[in-house]
């Protein structure tokens, strides 16, 4: 009995000049700013109907397309954490 895994997904971020030059010119910007007045922005989320992905088998199966239903929660506040919006 062997851990086989299903189907996976890989991704990759791209940095190049480009990229370093645009997050220079960001911070930057920000030197204009109190810490008060900088916000922060991220989403996570949850897949609740995903299965998962590794399993225990005795055999190779195939991967399936993911049910890919998803909770999505936006969390935001203020370089200095006194102001954060609600969920």
């Amino acid at each position: 009995m062997k851990e086989k895994r299903r189907y996976r997904e890989a991704g990759s971020a791209q940095l190049d000049d480009d990229t370093v030059r645009i997050m220079q010119e960001i911070r930057d910007e920000c030197t204009k700013y109190t810490a008060d007045c900088i916000y922060n922005m991220d989403e996570t989320g949850y897949y609740w109907k995903m299965k998962l992905d590794r399993s225990l088998s005795t055999f190779e199966e195939s991967g399936r397309k993911k049910d890919k239903a998803r909770v999505t929660v936006s969390l935001c506040c203020n370089s200095t954490g006194t102001d954060r919006l609600p969920l």
